[in-house]
């Protein structure tokens, strides 16, 4: 039998490669939002080809989605993740079966992720470029198909640094609040915004604490231990402490996401990067992001859920410094060698097991 979604993975990766990167040539700037609008179909399409039960948590999904049938149902969800439920007895008054719910579900996930980056970042070739990066990233497949909780709370989280970025305080607060009850680990995500708003930690020496970030692993096992100890919220620091998981390429993407904090920092220091102030609030939540994933190390599993959120921003970080005038290289040069490279990774994450069993090929 033809697995047509495997056939669609060769047009979709060098495709939306091409879109991303055609903002940059004056002769397509006049479409880029046309661009825009096709890579966020072509990235639908994917996600609706999919095949709904492959992804190894969708039963629970669609179980969860089963039962979540009026207002009370929701407010008893064993994961008390309240308005991930909300959204699913909302899905659940249009009557569709689990099937079309769990490729709904993911729809939207990505769609709010869209007006995440659109909130985020003003220029549209960046937008373009940006989106084009996090849809051959295995973030995007894993959040909009298998980790979906987590995946609407970064979509909510975008959606709110987006908000606060362009001056909309207390509906910014409100989204923020919402990705706290979509996921149990939003909730170091929005402490690290609300620290970055209210104590305004950029004035701090940041750069100085990112050659610190790599040592945390050696002293956060006791930490962990006694915040797991002390109960409540930190419980869940223990059932995930119990939990068998021993993916080691987390400690590959802990590695590639730090020393993208080193070229982020370079080009936001020397190369006054750091003057877009959009630029600046991302990868300080980027960076603190990387340092909680290198503290919660220890318990890989919970490691890998801050690591989802880093890796979420990081597309947007790129879309900025790749588009900054000032740079270590010129901007062909740059555009250039970073497209052969995401060729390369973007040909690797689709053609990774992991992957594709999560789109069923």
């Amino acid at each position: 039998m033809i697995n047509f979604l495997s056939i669609y993975i060769y047009f979709f990766v060098p495709v939306v490669l091409m879109l991303g990167f055609l903002g940059s040539f004056k002769q397509t700037k006049r479409y880029v939002n046309f661009f825009s609008i096709l890579l966020v179909l072509l990235s639908l399409i994917l996600l609706l080809m999919r095949s709904p039960y492959a992804p190894s948590d969708a039963y629970s999904y669609a179980s969860m989605f089963e039962s979540t049938i009026s207002i009370t149902s929701v407010f008893e969800a064993y994961h008390g993740d309240y308005f991930f439920s909300f959204i699913q007895y909302l899905i659940n008054l249009t009557t569709i079966d689990s099937d079309s719910y769990l490729l709904v579900q993911s729809a939207i996930i990505f769609l709010m992720t869209v007006v995440g980056f659109r909130l985020i970042i003003d220029d549209d070739k960046q937008l373009l470029l940006g989106l084009s990066l996090f849809v051959m990233t295995s973030t995007f497949i894993l959040l909009s198909t298998n980790v979906m909780r987590q995946g609407l709370a970064l979509a909510l989280i975008l959606v709110s640094v987006g908000l606060f970025s362009r001056g909309f305080r207390k509906t910014g607060y409100l989204v923020l609040l919402l990705s706290i009850f979509t996921h149990f680990s939003a909730v170091i995500v929005a402490l690290i915004i609300l620290t970055l708003r209210i104590n305004k930690i950029k004035r701090l020496k940041l750069p100085n604490f990112i050659f610190f970030i790599p040592l945390l692993p050696v002293f956060s096992p006791y930490l962990l231990r006694e915040l797991g100890s002390l109960g409540g919220v930190f419980e869940k620091i223990n059932s995930f402490s119990n939990i068998e998981y021993d993916n080691k390429v987390v400690y590959i993407k802990v590695f590639l996401l730090y020393m993208a904090v080193l070229l982020f920092a370079l080009l936001g220091r020397r190369y006054k990067g750091f003057e877009n102030a959009s630029y600046l609030l991302i990868f300080e939540i980027y960076t603190l992001l990387v340092a909680v994933s290198f503290f919660t190390l220890p318990i890989l599993i919970l490691s890998s859920r801050y690591i989802y959120y880093a890796s979420g921003l990081m597309p947007i970080l790129f879309a900025f410094v790749l588009y900054q005038k000032n740079n270590l290289l010129d901007l062909h040069v740059r555009f250039g060698l970073f497209s052969i490279i995401v060729l390369f990774y973007a040909s690797f994450v689709f053609s990774f097991n992991s992957i594709r069993l999560q789109l069923g090929i």
